[in-house]
């Protein structure tokens, strides 16, 4: 073909002018030569030249044609040039699509990928690719507002996690009308797996006509969704060759195609999980994602369904993330096991004289009906309770329709879109309902339809009838509200015939019509539904849910009445002589005379009928004995033919015969000794009627010795005597828990009753009694003393006062979190002469000197004036080698031994003196040297400074070299740990140099025993009442970054972390590791390097100390520095004005039942405190030990609750809260 007409295009003429020449015609450009030949309404190429070929009597030219073996309007790609149309073989023009199918052998597969049709993701134009990477947790949304034209089609690639079997997922498009479009969905039961990812899928996306996006709507519950990115194609472009006509044909059968596969994996799924439902294609299945939105119009969004539009039979379980536990265990009842109102009186047994004759098993409640696009679930629920209740008060099939047209068009504003169902029962009591001829069902409110697709014109309350052939009204309603049971819910079904109800989590309304035991054992509710017969069961379904679930529940009272006149039927249909009348409790007019007015319960069966009306009468009615006891008889009368039973009350009166009998008969009986003191009474009941005996005791006199008996807090145990006659019972009883009978609880003449007394764990005395035949025996208990605890592993404040920055220079320490800030456990010492008594500060003579915050006892150095004297251990110019036999604690080599002059001789001669009545006097840890260090001062003798790093008030005759400590050097074993008090510093030196030594005795060496993992990234000590930061950093930092690095820190849910000093990071050194110097079992990755304390160095300010966890040295830093960060918390800052606990005492150790002295400083603020315990560390304070005491400074606390290491305590002021204070942390055990 060429340019033939001489306008610069090639067309459709040009085509049939070139083909008029080949053929010899005559060049007329005006031949009708278009014609419709293969009937698509449309005038191709093809077709013109085709019709000329015929025109001009020529053979055809060749079609392509395209392969479509399954007829499903797709072809996989097969194409075939020839003249004819081979069979299985189509043109373009008849196909959806010319390629894409990828089964041509099944026609419910074409185009679709992994469950969902895939478009291209690479099309020359009109595409765009938007990466996102966006995670959500909870319901998001994407803004669409960049793309501007319209588009044909959206996919996504997401990445999926599922929580638990509630988990959803859904992707929602929003369009710029309004319209919404199912992108993806899925659940615990539409997935094989539950962390998945998927790409390029698009559920109701995948082919769109003209829509303008707007947003994408992400719902996500108990789940993680990750969208990777979402591809967007635009208006006009085709995709598979789909045309824009053939869009809709092609939504559905992808649609038809994914609810097959769809099918097929909850079917699986139910399978895999055990459950008891199946899924299939229902009326509800095939529904776009707006149209199954409206039916569940109660609801603020679509609920996740889990398969529940797919289901065609059996229970189904609605799951939460939780199933209660009480729901596993049904509570025992009374009532019947199942009940449904379809089946009363047997109407779904074919053999039963109520048979109904449906096959759909609807019995006494009307046909199932489908509520259309229209969210009017509760006007069903309504009607459909009420239409059963008019058959079961009518006791008669009156097959009723009635108007849900009028309840969406009248009954309050909702309509469409949902609406209370009790409007609808309050209307059913006002004014009535009509018939559905009145007002037909039209699936649109009186606004008319809000989707665009609809066409329904709106429906206005004037369109009812004025004339309705049918008026119901009823009574009233009940509703179902808290305390919601189960068994309160069968009763009010039970009793009120069939409820209008719902399922809240949901929003959809149904009719309640019964009940019957389900999954596990639990109750599974039966429902009928308005979405036709042809969902669930026959429009029926069994839901087993939390009661709390069910609700907008209520009963529909009678009497109802009708326009219509109607009568009660009555009937003996079982022909047992008892009628029935529904459920009326009167027995109605339509009875026949001489109907029995108790109604049969089960009018299908004639073994199942009231009970025979008779009466009886006894005689005698009572009887006396004296306590001997003896035997007796009772006659009874009665009709022929009612039965009756004799039993007895009391073990003491036996029945010998006549225990059953019918009409007239004699009971017989026999009364056993009273052997007790005290007259009874028993009672034989004979066919309803009451036989009463009454029998004398035993006349006897007792007495008890001794009376009373007196014991001390910690309990005992005694034992009282009885005298009494021969045959005088008695019995023994306490009135107290801490009081046990342990022997003679009972007995007969003399006798011993044995008892035991529980320590008395409180500070009051207390008396109770034991009552022995009418005797009273008193037991008096002193009260326990409340347990004190002066001394606990806590570590003694630094001493350091001022604060200074980077540069050294002294600032205000407020707000700067450095140790200067801070003071927690002030130091406080005790002099002690050399038989261990307590001296005055101002004493100047002292044989050693006590730590008050430790509890350990230090040596005190003697005669420092240049000469050592190794005859007096005490000697402060005495210099010894570090030497320990023992090869369990010398770390691996013992030292150098000397002759009096080694650390052994030195402890051997403090003990073998018993100094200060002490003979555990022993070489302290490195830990417990630093423990006596005042960082405030420094020694330095070339700037004339001599002020050694330890209170010489306390502490006089101090070297500032190198003191002996107990603990070896990890990383050399020839080597031990010094402590020098010129800097306040550790160090490390041969065991065979000569050192100061000063020894300790009480109290316990610091160890690392106490370390507790918590589980939320923090460890306690529970020997110092310290809670760490279990992690490093990231990355080393300066000092002053630090500070602020701490005090931002959010751990545990705790925002009260700081930097720790430098006592307090030693404090968590494990001397026996080294590289790193600490147990990583609790820090596990800590740097074998520095990290930064909140310690500035008093001969230094410019740097501060730092603790390497290399080897567990201490080092100064200069402070722009940068190195590692270990957070901590706890301990009571003593902060001027404020309350100040002093007991418990921080790393205290208290047990259940203790009695805990609280006290404090009350700082002399008026009116009462508050006292409140924590047993998370502080976060909560929701256990009160008193709401309101006198601020006084005491109060006494009995340990009671669960264990924790990580306790806190509380006090608040009434008048100022802001003076609270909390002593933390403490463990209770």
């Amino acid at each position: 073909m060429g340019n033939v007409d001489g306008v610069d295009d090639v067309d459709l003429k040009d085509a049939v002018l070139s083909l008029q020449i080949s053929a010899g015609f005559e060049i007329s450009q005006d031949v009708d030569l278009q014609a419709d030949v293969n009937g698509d309404d449309k005038i191709g190429l093809e077709e013109a030249i085709y019709a000329l070929q015929v025109a001009a009597n020529i053979k055809k030219i060749s079609r392509t044609f395209y392969k479509d073996a399954d007829g499903d309007g797709y072809s996989d790609g097969t194409s075939q040039i020839t003249f004819e149309k081979p069979a299985g073989f189509y043109l373009a023009s008849d196909l959806i699509s010319t390629s894409g199918d990828n089964d041509d052998e099944n026609a419910e597969i074409f185009g679709v990928k992994n469950s969902y049709f895939s478009p291209p993701v690479s099309v020359p134009t009109g595409t765009s690719v938007e990466v996102t990477n966006k995670t959500f947790t909870s319901d998001g949304e994407i803004s669409l507002f960049s793309i501007i034209n319209p588009i044909r089609s959206i996919s996504l690639d997401i990445d999926v996690t599922l929580e638990n079997d509630a988990s959803l997922v859904r992707v929602v498009l929003v369009d710029n009308a309004g319209g919404e479009h199912l992108v993806y969905e899925t659940n615990a039961l539409l997935s094989n797996s539950r962390e998945f990812s998927v790409s390029s899928v698009c559920d109701e996306t995948c082919l769109l006509q003209s829509v303008s996006p707007e947003s994408l709507k992400v719902e996500v519950a108990d789940a993680i969704a990750t969208i990777r990115r979402f591809v967007v194609i635009d208006y006009g472009t085709s995709i598979h060759g789909i045309d824009e006509n053939n869009v809709p044909t092609a939504q559905t059968n992808i649609r038809l195609a994914q609810q097959s596969e769809k099918i097929k994996i909850l079917n699986d799924q139910i399978a895999a999980q055990g459950l008891q439902w199946t899924a299939g294609v229902t009326s509800v299945s095939h529904l776009s994602y707006a149209e199954k939105k409206c039916l569940f119009s109660l609801a603020d969004k679509l609920p996740n369904l889990q398969g529940f539009e797919y289901y065609l039979g059996g229970i189904f379980e609605i799951r939460s993330a939780t199933i209660p536990s009480s729901s596993n265990t049904p509570p025992s009842s009374s009532l019947p096991d199942k009940w449904d109102w379809r089946n009363w009186h047997g109407a779904d047994d074919p053999s039963s004289p109520y048979y109904d004759g449906d096959s759909k098993g609807g019995g006494w409640l009307t046909s199932v009906k489908a509520q259309g696009s229209c969210g009017s679930c509760w006007a069903f629920a309504a009607t459909g309770a009420l239409e059963a209740l008019v058959n079961l008060y009518y006791n008669q099939h009156i097959d009723l329709d009635l108007a849900e047209q009028e309840l969406v068009s009248c009954t309050g504003d909702g309509g469409c879109n949902g609406e209370l169902p009790r409007y609808a029962l309050d209307d059913f009591t006002q004014r009535g309902i009509v018939n559905e001829e009145c007002f037909p069902y039209a699936a649109v409110d009186s606004y008319g339809c809000k989707y665009k697709e609809c066409g329904y014109q709106p429906q206005p309350c004037t369109n009812k009838c004025a004339n309705p052939d049918e008026l119901i009204k009823i009574s009233g309603r009940i509703s179902f509200n808290s305390p919601k049971t189960e068994e309160k819910l069968k009763q009010l079904i039970i009793d009120n015939g069939p409820l209008s109800g719902g399922i809240y989590s949901w929003g959809h309304a149904m009719v309640l019509v019964g009940y019957e035991k389900g999954v596990d054992g639990r109750v599974s509710w039966i429902f009928k539904s308005s979405w036709n017969s042809n969902w669930g069961e026959n429009g029926y379904t069994k839901v087993s849910i939390d009661i709390e679930d069910i609700e907008w529940t209520h009963a529909l009272l009678t009497p109802v009445t009708s326009s219509v006149s109607r009568q009660i039927a009555c009937y003996d249909k079982d022909g047992d002589g008892y009628y029935n009348w529904g459920i009326s409790s009167s027995k109605p007019s339509s009875c026949p005379a001489g109907t029995p007015d108790e109604k049969d319960p089960d009018d299908s069966d004639p073994n199942v009928h009231p009970f025979i009306n008779c009466s009886y009468s006894i005689s005698p009615t009572t009887q006396s004995f004296d306590s001997s006891g003896g035997t007796g008889s009772v006659n009874i009368t009665a009709p022929s033919g009612c039965s009756w039973t004799a039993t007895s009350n009391k073990d003491w009166i036996t029945v010998t015969s006549g225990s059953s009998g019918s009409g007239n008969g004699t009971v017989s009986y026999s009364v056993a000794a009273n052997t007790g003191t005290s007259s009874q009474t028993g009672t034989i009941t004979i066919g309803g009627k009451t036989f009463t005996i009454a029998q004398a005791g035993l006349s006897c006199s007792y007495s008890i010795s001794p009376t009373s008996q007196s014991f001390d807090s910690s309990g005992g145990a005694g034992s009282v005597n009885v005298t009494a006659p021969s045959g005088c019972g008695w019995t023994a009883t306490s009135n107290k828990n801490w009081i046990t009978i342990t022997s003679g609880s009972s007995g007969s003449g003399n006798g011993t009753v044995s008892y035991s007394v529980e320590a008395n764990i409180g500070t009051s005395s207390q008396t109770g009694t034991i009552t022995i035949a009418g005797k009273t025996f008193t037991v008096t208990q002193s009260g326990s003393a409340a347990v004190e605890q002066a001394y606990t592993g806590r570590i003694p404040d630094t001493g350091q006062t001022k604060c200074y920055d980077e540069d050294g220079n002294e600032i205000d320490c407020a707000g700067t979190g450095q140790d200067g800030e801070y003071l927690i456990n002030p130091r406080s010492y005790t002099k002690l002469d050399a038989n261990g008594n307590d001296l005055p500060d101002s004493a100047t003579n002292w044989s050693m000197v006590q730590d008050n915050v430790t509890g350990l006892i230090w040596e005190v150095k003697q005669n420092k004036d240049g000469v050592q004297d190794y005859s007096n251990p005490h000697d402060a110019d005495n210099k010894y080698t570090w030497y320990d036999s023992n090869s369990a604690t010398n770390g691996g080599d013992a030292g150098t031994p000397g002759n009096g002059t080694d650390t052994e001789d030195f402890i051997n001669a403090l003990n073998a003196e018993n100094y200060g009545g002490h003979n555990d006097w022993r070489l302290p840890t490195i830990k417990e040297l630093d423990l006596i260090a005042i960082l405030e001062q420094y020694y330095e003798a070339y700037y004339g400074t001599y002020d050694p790093t330890i209170n010489t008030e306390y502490f006089p005759n101090t070297s500032p070299s190198p003191y002996w400590s107990a603990t070896s050097y990890a990383n050399i074993a020839s080597d031990a740990c010094c402590f020098t008090f010129d800097f306040g510093a550790d160090s490390h030196h041969d065991k065979s140099r000569n050192c100061y030594v000063r020894a300790v005795c009480d109290g316990q060496s610091q160890s690392l025993g106490n370390l507790i993992i918590n589980n939320d990234g923090t460890v306690t000590d529970s020997q110092t009442g310290l809670m760490w930061q279990q992690a490093t950093q990231d990355n080393a930092m300066t000092w002053q970054n630090s500070f602020s690095w701490c005090d931002n820190l959010q751990l545990a849910g705790y925002d009260d972390w700081r930097l720790p000093d430098i006592k307090e990071l030693r404090s968590i050194v494990d001397y026996n590791r080294y590289n790193p110097s600490v147990d990583i079992e609790y820090f596990f990755d800590t740097v074998s390097s520095s990290y930064w304390s909140a310690s500035t160095c008093a001969g230094y300010t410019g740097g501060a100390w730092s603790l390497d966890f290399n080897y567990g040295h201490d080092s100064n830093y200069y402070k722009p520095h940068t190195t590692y960060v270990r957070s901590v918390r706890g301990g009571q800052p003593l902060i001027s004005g404020h309350l100040y606990i002093t007991s418990p005492l921080q790393a205290s150790h208290w047990s259940i039942g203790d009695i805990m002295p609280i006290k404090w400083d009350t700082q002399s603020i008026s009116g009462n405190v508050k006292i409140s315990l924590s047993r998370d560390g502080g976060l909560t304070f929701d256990e009160i030990i008193s709401a309101s005491t006198p601020n006084d400074g005491s109060h006494t606390w009995t340990v009671t609750g669960t264990t924790s290491v990580n306790c806190a305590l509380k006090i608040e002021p009434f008048s100022d809260s802001s003076k609270a204070t909390v002593q933390s942390l403490f463990d209770i055990q």
